[in-house]
């Protein structure tokens, strides 16, 4: 009789693994062979290309890495969040738990003040430097707030280096203080924020009681962002022909020093609209319906659209009204006869160009947009009915 049992294998090593070694009821024992276990087939892959094989590779990679993290979340308790960072601070991936502590989105802010000398603006100017230094940003001035708080002027930067260098920049002052802004800060796209100290104020919505409350929230990120389009105007024919002016409100062609008319031909992309008499036009934006075009007669333009408005001022022609177009439509101004020399272009009421004889003005949009940020909950008509002075309801229930 055979008795053979698990423990009653001896399993030599390497060259005796296929021998086993069987001990019976006798004196006697005799080994048994077992068959040799046929080597693991291993299939080749001959022709697979090199990307192929680096392609697979890359694919299990990340299967083993999903399945690793799908292990790690379940062991994590039901309160732990799970936060990705953008590649472009780390690829990394931090599991916390608790609520997460976003970083700020505004680190350097700018300071566009201006200029008056009035102690009003040189006190909310240090109210400010003061508020957002508490909220660990870095400051950074121009040359009309560095003066304005009597620092030296190499304490100021140039408006293009703050646009350069600052994630956002707050103005303060009034709509032309902004429009000046809003012109050489076009191209590097950093937002805007008005604190208004001027007058009527339809861009710099943020009052000086509020402006610690508003900036906190708006670091915090509750803000609204609104882009709005702008112009440029080319003189053909001019000295300085190539040169561009930007304007964020309107383009205005008017007489200059004379009680008399002038009179221009318009054409738009190329095709003859009138030929005119009057004391100019104002060729604006949406943004800009609400400054001289609006005294002119024309429409409000809600700023979201993406129109033009032509506007004449004091027209000798009872029939003529304004004039609304798409934004991309590309505006031809050309002053004819004994009119040349007594004709300007005016952009934003504060760049002012002669035109010279024959000169044409060419105004289209600007491939660049003014970026500006309110306060959350920000709305566009609410600021008409208060600057407009439009009818509301006196008392305190629902609207008809």
């Amino acid at each position: 009789v055979v008795e053979s049992s698990d423990h009653d294998y001896d399993n030599d090593n390497d060259n005796d693994n296929d021998a086993r070694s069987v001990r019976t009821s006798g004196s006697c024992s005799c080994r048994v062979r077992r068959p040799a276990r046929p080597p693991a087939h291993r299939p080749s892959s001959p022709g697979v290309p090199a990307s192929t094989k680096a392609r697979l590779t890359r694919q299990a990679a990340r299967l083993r890495a999903g399945a690793r993290r799908s292990r790690l979340l379940a062991r994590l308790p039901a309160h732990a969040t799970v936060r990705a960072y953008p590649p472009e601070t780390t690829s990394a991936r931090t599991l916390q738990h608790g609520p997460p502590n976003p970083m700020p989105q505004f680190r350097t802010v700018g300071i566009i003040g201006r200029q008056s000398g009035t102690p009003e603006v040189e006190s909310i100017l240090r109210r400010l430097i003061k508020h957002l230094r508490r909220r660990s940003c870095q400051v950074l001035l121009d040359g009309e707030s560095a003066r304005e708080l009597g620092l030296k002027t190499a304490d100021g930067l140039p408006v293009a280096v703050l646009g350069a260098r600052c994630d956002l920049v707050v103005v303060v002052g009034g709509d032309g203080t902004l429009l000046h802004a809003g012109r050489a800060l076009a191209g590097s796209r950093v937002p805007l924020l008005g604190i208004n100290v001027g007058r009527l104020g339809f861009l710099v919505d943020v009052s000086p009681s509020e402006m610690e409350s508003v900036l906190d929230a708006i670091l915090e990120g509750e803000y609204e962002t609104d882009r709005r389009a702008l112009l440029t105007a080319a003189v053909l024919g001019d000295p300085t022909e190539g040169r561009a002016y930007a304007a964020l409100n309107d383009v205005v062609i008017h007489k200059w020093n004379t009680a008399r008319m002038i009179q221009f031909d318009t054409l738009i992309d190329g095709v003859f609209v009138s030929a005119q008499r009057s004391d100019g036009l104002i060729v604006a934006t949406p943004t800009g319906s609400t400054a001289y075009a609006l005294s002119g007669g024309g429409p409000l333009v809600d700023p979201a659209l993406d129109a033009i408005l032509l506007v004449s001022i004091c027209p000798h022609d009872l029939s003529n009204r304004p004039l609304v177009v798409p934004g991309g439509s590309c505006i031809e101004i050309k002053v004819c006869g004994h009119d040349v020399g007594q004709a300007r272009m005016t952009c934003d009421g504060q760049t002012e160009v002669p035109l010279p004889s024959e000169a044409l003005v060419r105004i289209c949009r600007h491939p660049d947009r003014a970026c500006l940020i309110h306060p959350k909950g920000h709305d566009h008509y609410q600021i008409l009915r208060a600057k407009l002075g439009w009818g509301t309801h006196t008392q305190v229930t629902s609207p008809c």
